[in-house]
């Protein structure tokens, strides 16, 4: 019973740190266990598919009767959701892109919410807007469930394309994190929990991470026509993740929480995309 109590109070810790507005505390960020942060990512993704799901049961057939027309107000919840839990994520996103652009973000230290200027402003609008379209615009073919060895695994596949989407993109958002959490040097004025967060990073732990997520991807992503496109999928993402990383860090003169919440904003945005590229191959 203690130890189920243990791994509660390590998901909770996860889950405060992704979505607490001003994080937690060094003391207990120093007991973040990184392998909590992709569980949380599935738990996240799971629950955005259960709220497009309710949306859609109580509001779905107030305007159209097909499940593959407009599905306006179950996205719209699904995006206040994303919202709400990815805030950190969209803060980091709009200080990143201020701090681009030559703009003082102002102080996020001692618990502070650092200021996002218009810069930062309009790019946060303009990727929840990139959100709200490729949602509107996925196309929901009928759901693939594989045979041969693969059927083993069919109780991993949600009935709905759209869920499969959703809980990958709760995942890679958690998956980029890693990569930029153990890529590129840190900034000389991150937080000392940052850096602490930093050294915790081990290759064990990012592989770990990495086998899961690529794997996830690969049965959710894959096809009758082609089994590889999932693994190839992860692979692009994790490219131009790690570049994007790699590139943040060297015009930033290092990491800090802000540049690596933004690379998985831009993780949760190529999940969408590489659906909508590669849905005519499915």
């Amino acid at each position: 019973m203690r130890r189920v109590a243990g791994w509660i109070g390590r998901f909770w810790l996860a889950m405060n740190f992704w979505i607490s507005p001003s994080g937690v505390s060094e003391e207990k960020q120093s007991k973040l266990s990184l392998w909590y942060l992709t569980i949380w990512g599935v738990v996240y993704g799971i629950g955005l598919s259960i709220v497009f799901a309710a949306g859609w049961k109580i509001f779905g057939e107030l305007y159209f009767s097909e499940y593959n027309r407009l599905r306006l107000i179950p996205i719209v919840l699904v995006l206040v959701m994303s919202a709400i839990f990815g805030f950190r994520q969209l803060l980091g996103f709009g200080v990143t892109v201020d701090r681009l652009v030559g703009h003082d973000a102002g102080d996020a230290s001692g618990g502070k919410i650092a200021k996002v200027g218009l810069p930062g402003t309009l790019a946060v609008f303009l990727v929840v807007l990139i959100k709200f379209t490729s949602l509107l615009a996925m196309p929901y073919p009928t759901p693939w469930s594989p045979t041969g060895w693969r059927a083993y695994f069919n109780f991993l596949y949600p009935p709905k394309t759209l869920y499969r989407v959703l809980i990958l993109y709760g995942l890679w958002g958690k998956a980029a994190y890693l990569i930029a959490l153990a890529t590129g040097p840190t900034n000389s004025q991150a937080d000392p929990a940052d850096r602490t967060l930093r050294r915790k990073m081990t290759i064990r732990t990012l592989v770990g991470n990495l086998v899961f997520t690529f794997f996830v991807t690969s049965i959710y992503y894959s096809s009758w026509r082609n089994h590889a496109m999932g693994l190839l999928v992860a692979l692009v993402i994790f490219a131009i993740v790690y570049t994007t990383s790699m590139l943040l860090a060297w015009r930033l003169k290092g990491h800090d929480q802000h540049s690596m919440f933004a690379c998985s904003e831009l993780a949760e945005v190529l999940v969408l995309f590489g659906y909508l590229i590669i849905n005519s191959y499915m």
